[in-house]
């Protein structure tokens, strides 16, 4: 069984408290929690925990700080836990807008924009600063035009200066100050990372270095691109909604988790610094 889950502040959910705004913190200390303990009221004993980019970010804290005997292993889709210069460099444009709005509003609004040029998407879609989301050429205009209405979400300004942070010292804090990144060397589970070679959201140099950081004597890692016998560059959101994830991203997650299902016969063991797509 498979559980979807709406982060605070993200879908259909909302910041807990009138005043209190969401903090990334929040969601690793106490939403991956309650969610567990969902799963565990439905009778679920092991799982597993995959998530793309927050999730991806959020599922490796959790595994870096608890000890949790029922949790088999971890996917992180392109989760960033540090950023390089590079990525920083991209991202400047829209630091400068969220300087602009902060005195207006207390949220940095995405669905509105979103929904605004839905019908455009397929115009638009080559745009360079659009490239931050991912490769257009991975992606089905339509159904992305879909996903701008549905799955876009607005920002509370409180993560905002958390991100400004860590695309300036290319390190992710905790609000006490101590580092995301160091953490992960305490993640002794098995883990899958994928990152896309044409991310320029979470550059796949960096998922490179959270990888290498990381204790797991299991551990394996995926660059999604031509180079390694992909159909196409993979870029940030098209390693979950691109028009070739369903046959080449999906494929290599159930494959990992099944082989780390407790009762099932490993076929092909950890360790693997780059698979290719089969």
């Amino acid at each position: 069984r498979g559980f979807a889950i709406d982060f605070r502040g993200h879908g259909q959910s909302y910041p807990v408290g009138k005043k209190r705004e969401a903090l990334i913190d929040d969601m690793i200390f106490y939403d991956i929690p309650a969610l567990l303990e969902y799963v565990k009221k439905k009778g679920i004993k092991e799982y597993f925990l995959v998530g793309h980019s927050m999730g991806g970010m959020t599922s490796l804290e959790y595994a870096a700080l608890n000890n949790d005997p029922a949790l088999l292993g971890i996917v992180p889709i392109a989760g960033p836990v540090t950023f390089t210069v590079g990525t920083h460099e991209k991202i400047k444009k829209i630091i400068k807008l969220v300087k602009f709005i902060r005195p207006f509003t207390n949220k940095v609004y995405n669905r509105i924009p979103a929904i605004f040029l839905r019908p455009f998407y397929p115009y638009v879609s080559k745009l360079p600063e659009l490239r931050l989301l991912g490769n257009p050429d991975n992606m089905d205009t339509k159904e992305i035009g879909i996903l701008m209405g549905r799955a876009i979400s607005d920002m509370p300004l409180s993560v905002v200066p958390l991100f400004k942070t860590a695309l300036k010292t290319g390190m992710v804090n905790y609000a006490n100050g101590e580092n995301y990144f160091e953490k992960i060397k305490n993640i002794k589970i098995p883990v899958l990372m994928i990152a896309g070679s044409f991310d320029n959201l979470v550059d796949p140099y960096s998922v490179i270095m959270e990888y290498d950081e990381i204790s797991s004597a299991d551990k394996s890692l995926v660059i999604a691109g031509k180079a390694n016998g992909f159909r196409e560059d993979y870029g940030h959101i098209d390693l979950v909604v691109g028009k070739n994830a369903l046959i080449e991203i999906y494929p290599i997650i159930k494959k990992w988790i099944l082989n780390h299902t407790k009762g099932r016969a490993v076929i092909d063991g950890g360790g693997d610094r780059i698979r290719t797509g089969e």
